[in-house]
């Protein structure tokens, strides 16, 4: 009985030492150094930021959107869109813009920068489109790495901030 209680504890250890090295893989990977800059609390504020910025969109409207973009990051910069991950946009050209102009999404493949404008090349199903950069406001899904890393930097900072008041 206690060979079995040994085991369960060294497959612990195991799955912890696998979580840290995913989470040491993950601060080492370049492609997540904008995440590392930003807080669970900045993502949000920033969306809530770029939504609200949309006069548009009445304030119930706006807490349905933000809402449907819970696990969402807004991206602006070319390096901080991820192969693979799900996208959601809002159009800009919309003349009216409703609760219903949040894009159901697609998946990013790849960004084709032409003369004057950068595209935004997705997928959804069998089909391949483009989006416009400057014609959307777009935002990444967090995948669970991502939220990893988001609730450990949350936990360093609310760990060095009672730190510093001891």
């Amino acid at each position: 009985m206690s060979t079995e209680n040994n085991d369960e504890y060294s497959d612990d250890e195991d799955y912890d030492d696998n979580i840290e090295q995913q989470l040491q893989d993950a601060l080492d990977d370049d492609r997540n150094k904008s995440l590392l800059e930003m807080s669970n609390d900045e993502i949000k504020n920033v969306k809530h930021s770029v939504i609200y910025s949309i006069s548009a969109i009445k304030s119930t409207k706006d807490k349905e959107i933000l809402n449907k973009l819970d696990e969402y990051m807004y991206v602006d910069q070319v390096d901080e869109f991820k192969s693979g991950a799900y996208l959601r946009w809002i159009s800009l050209t919309d003349e009216t813009l409703t609760k219903d102009s949040l894009n159901r999404g697609a998946f990013f493949c790849n960004i084709q920068i032409g003369k004057d404008e950068c595209f935004v090349v997705c997928k959804k199903g069998p089909y391949y489109f483009q989006i416009a950069m400057d014609e959307c406001i777009i935002f990444q899904k967090l995948s669970q790495m991502d939220q990893l890393l988001l609730e450990a930097i949350s936990t360093i900072d609310r760990e060095r901030h009672l730190d510093d008041h001891i």
